[in-house]
């Protein structure tokens, strides 16, 4: 499988996109945390759909959060 260059965005775009640091995003790689990404060699870089995915499963309806309360 071939991915396009397209679809792949370096660290310092998926940063921006999210409102934060390339350093919040280096953190999370170490932690486990944050989108899928891909390596290559010592190149870090993100599919757009993996993002998109990750960015989706971070919403919170707050009605369902007081409703646990």
């Amino acid at each position: 499988m071939l991915i396009s260059t397209d679809e792949l965005i370096d660290p310092l775009q998926v940063a921006g996109a999210l409102n934060v640091k390339p350093q919040t995003l280096t953190a999370w790689r170490t932690l486990g945390k944050g989108p899928v990404f891909v390596k290559v060699g010592k190149r870090v870089f993100y599919r757009r759909a993996d993002v998109e995915s990750w960015l989706g499963a971070q919403r919170r309806d707050p009605a369902r959060a007081s409703a646990a309360v």
